[in-house]
């Protein structure tokens, strides 16, 4: 017999290799839905923070833009002492910038250093100019007439008033700077009037002269704006941040840093610092702040620019960007904690909503191929609301009752002579409580991304969620770091590409609309036009912001208000490109632990199905029938409800 041969036509790799069903999540990612729902989550945790910020700043809940870090890089007494210094050292900085406010309005010693370094900026000598000499003449005639009289504030007399707060402070040397501005607009017009005169007078290379002076009073615009950016940085630092502005700005750096980490390949770089710094904060000694380079971005025009330069190749690791975020949560949780608790339920409820609408269309897409509606997602989510919102809080919750009852047994200690001793003896039950609390927590953070995806594929509650999610968790440990792994370098890889697609769209706006526009711009720079001043360009780094408000009129003010309206959605969809891309692959990653520890296949998915309707009856409803006469009633049984002989008993 002749033997036969088998042929292998295809392989099916999803099958062979259950990993690969993570690459789908890209496409399920990109799904108009889930990045509409995404970027709605994060606009409303952004007005939400916006919104506390507002509340809580109206009796000066501000935080400095390196308390975060100083937080985490100093030991707990050092930050209390500095922290206690705070108000007395703001006011000072306050009354000093209203001194040299005063000092600035006066001399404009201020505006002539912005002249020099704005006419550095353009590759402009203004050295002996018509322009720099009719200004400084200018200006010593104004201060005679108007500004003989004038005297500066001491700084000491200032410290010693009662009642006078560091924001009436700020407030005073703002009211100082609008009266520079207008000195100077005033002086500049008497300026160029002679300036313009001195020009006719030449003889030789008049035409030079004028365009020279067009530039110089191009310059002498761009330094107005330097001088209130520069009086700005230094009102803000003293102001400092809203409490979500600062922690959003320092968890997105983390998020930043992380995803640079993992396009070099960096896991583990930076822990041995990061110990070091541990051990440092346990230390009696203050250290400096920020050693590990996690300081929040600084300002720019007023804004927190969230996208800086490029990281260089040397810098922390994954990990270390994960503590340090962990570590600004622990600031968010000891240093305010009220606001942290009501923004915590807000962002809960928020991502209940949004967060399980898109786990719920990301586990009908993987497992049926099923698109529905953000309608039906959203009824699905608000119906499962209390499941979503308390599934990663019952175990926090559990947490803090078994904390309790540890603080509750170290109380015992405090009584004399007896206290040590019951203290080791019922020891032991002070470790199971720390077992189960380490139980609990390594659960959490292995199991949390699981819970949403559980409810949104099974349509169960919140305890199953946390019961599916630990079990799976603890049963294939191995095989959920490979799969968190698997989806983490492939989520950025994903990410950079929509980035550079958004960037690449934006980029290529500002490039076309500013061949159409040819005026305004002086204020901001000689080469600059009324786009420039409005929307500045894009980078790959930053795609929104910083808007450059105080080169701005009335009108354009608007207008940059109107278009970063929508930057900001742009930014946002991309930002939210990565709730999207988790929700997706938290989702995946369940239906493979699924099938691995329940083996339940992958297309297994929890379905609503609508009730039946009832079938409408068209027949008339029947007459009651008329009462049968006797005789009908005592007739014999009609033969068609008879048995058949088959089934009727035998006679006996």
């Amino acid at each position: 017999m002749a033997q036969e041969h088998q042929e292998l036509r295809s392989v099916n790799w999803n099958e062979v290799f259950g990993f690969t069903h993570i690459f789908k999540c890209f496409r399920m990612a990109i799904q108009p839905s889930k990045l509409l729902l995404s970027a709605a989550a994060l606009i409303l945790l952004f007005l939400a923070g916006w919104g506390l910020d507002l509340i809580w700043s109206s009796w000066g809940g501000y935080v400095e833009k390196d308390e975060i870090a100083r937080h985490a890089g100093s030991p707990p007494a050092a930050f209390d002492q500095y922290m206690d210094k705070r108000a007395e050292r703001l006011r000072r900085a306050a009354a000093q910038l209203k001194v040299n406010a005063f000092n600035n309005r006066h001399s404009l010693e201020a505006y002539m250093g912005c002249i020099g370094d704005a006419a550095q900026m353009n590759g402009i000598s203004l050295a002996q100019s018509d322009l720099q000499t009719a200004f400084v003449e200018a200006l010593n005639k104004y201060n005679q007439d108007k500004d003989k009289d004038y005297k500066a504030p001491d700084l000491q007399e200032l410290l010693k008033e009662k009642g006078v707060s560091t924001y009436d402070l700020i407030g005073d040397a703002d009211e100082q700077l609008d009266v520079e501005v207008d000195k100077i607009e005033e002086i500049l017009k008497t300026a160029r009037k002679e300036a313009e005169t001195a020009v006719k007078k030449k003889d030789t290379k008049k035409r030079e002269a004028e365009e020279a002076l067009d530039d110089h009073l191009a310059v002498a615009r761009q330094a107005i704006t330097l001088r209130k950016l520069q009086h700005r940085n230094q009102a803000d630092a003293i102001r400092g941040l809203g409490v979500a502005k600062a922690f959003v700005t320092y968890e997105w750096n983390c998020v930043r840093k992380a995803v640079n980490a993992v396009r070099h390949g960096r896991i583990t770089s930076g822990l041995d610092e990061y110990k070091a710094l541990m051990a440092r904060r346990r230390a009696a000694p203050p250290i400096a702040a920020d050693t590990v380079g996690m300081q929040a971005p600084m300002l720019q025009a007023g804004n927190a620019d969230l996208f800086q330069a490029a990281e260089p190749a040397e810098g922390p690791g994954v990990l270390l960007c994960v503590l340090m975020a962990y570590r600004g949560g622990v600031w968010l949780i000891q240093t305010h904690w009220v606001y942290a608790i009501v923004y915590l339920v807000i962002a809960m409820a928020i991502c209940a909503v949004f967060g399980g609408a898109v786990n719920r269309i990301a586990a009908l897409h993987f497992a049926r191929e099923e698109k529905i509606s953000v309608g039906q997602a959203l009824k699905f989510s608000l119906g499962k609301f209390f499941s979503f919102f308390t599934a990663p809080l019952i175990p926090i919750a559990i947490i803090l009752v078994l904390g309790l009852l540890l603080l509750a047994g170290g109380l015992i200690i405090n009584i004399p002579v007896i206290g040590e001793i019951i203290a080791g003896v019922l020891f032991f039950l002070a470790l199971l409580l720390g077992l189960g609390i380490a139980f609990l927590l390594v659960g959490v953070v292995g199991g949390a991304g699981l819970m949403y995806p559980t409810i949104a594929v099974e349509g169960s509650d919140s305890f199953d969620a946390i019961s599916r999610s630990y079990s799976y968790v603890f049963a294939k440990p191995w095989r959920a770091i490979f799969y968190g792994l698997v989806a983490l370098v492939y989520g950025v890889i994903t990410y950079l590409f929509v980035r550079l697609f958004a960037f690449l769209a934006l980029l290529c706006t500002h490039y076309f609309v500013k061949w159409g526009v040819f005026v305004g711009g002086g204020s901001l720079s000689p080469q600059a036009d009324k786009l420039d001043v409005i929307w500045t360009a894009p980078t790959y780094d930053r795609l929104f912001g910083p808007f450059s408000w105080d080169a701005m009129g009335g009108g354009e003010s608007i207008g940059a208000f109107l278009i970063g309206i929508w930057v900001f959605i742009v930014a946002a969809v991309v930002a939210g490109y990565l709730l999207s891309y988790a929700a997706s692959a938290t989702t995946v990653i369940y239906y493979l632990l699924r099938r691995k520890v329940d083996a339940t296949d992958l297309d297994d998915v929890y379905v609503e199905e609508a009730p039946e309707p009832a079938e409408p009856t068209t027949e008339a409803p029947a007459e009651p029938a008329p009462e049968a006469p006797a005789e009908a009633a005592a007739a014999p049984e009609s033969p068609a409800t008879e048995k058949p002989e088959s089934d009727q008993k035998p006679s006996q």
